[in-house]
């Protein structure tokens, strides 16, 4: 009887951990990598629209995440990722600087959500986005048109470094033509000029 049960017992445990994982989405987007318990990069996967690499923390009770992508749509696939895997919600955000592919993400999570990085970053961020989108309506369409012609006439090998590259530049201004309107700036408000640390009951990120 109570190797039976102990059976029993070992079976729900695998079924259980089966289920977590049937939980957690596979985005055609980015790659989820566990590096170490509660700390997960998310690797952008060739033509996908996350475009930079993301992190996720779990402090124990809340999330950081860092560098949030390009796309508020992949964006929003990310913070699911989160809650998918159980995690707690997220209050922090950390932008390494100002590059559009680094920030643009920063829409999508919850607005008591501390937005960080230094006070040079948030300026450039304040000064540079609003150019940046009038820029891109302009030019993002016609690029997009360009490498996905590129794409679809391509002779060589598809593993190919160009092709690779073709790849990466279609989705990067795909995704600047399926933002035209619908970026809504979030400039950080909470700077770090020298050292911090953000310490939860599980971990700290310094």
């Amino acid at each position: 009887m109570k190797t039976l049960t102990f059976s029993l017992f070992v079976s729900l445990l695998l079924y259980c951990s089966c289920q977590q994982k049937e939980r957690v989405p596979d985005s055609d987007n980015f790659k989820l990598v566990k590096l170490a318990d509660g700390v997960y990069a998310c690797i952008n996967k060739t033509g996908g629209k996350a475009i930079c690499n993301a992190g996720i923390v779990d402090l124990g009770d809340a999330s950081l995440v860092f560098d949030p992508f390009l796309s508020p749509r992949v964006a929003e696939e990310l913070h699911q990722t989160i809650h998918a895997l159980g995690l707690p919600p997220v209050k922090y955000v950390v932008n390494s600087h100002y590059h559009n592919d680094h920030i643009r993400g920063n829409q999508v999570f919850p607005e008591d959500a501390q937005i960080i990085s230094t006070t040079k970053t948030a300026q450039l961020i304040a000064e540079k986005e609003p150019q940046e989108l009038a820029a891109e309506a302009g030019y993002a369409p016609k690029q997009l048109a360009f490498f996905d012609s590129l794409q679809q006439n391509f002779q060589g090998d598809t593993l190919s470094r160009d092709y690779q590259s073709i790849k990466m530049w279609r989705a990067y201004f795909e995704v600047l033509t399926e933002s035209i309107g619908n970026i809504k700036t979030r400039v950080p408000t909470s700077f770090v000029d020298a050292k911090k640390i953000i310490e939860g009951p599980e971990r700290q990120v310094t």
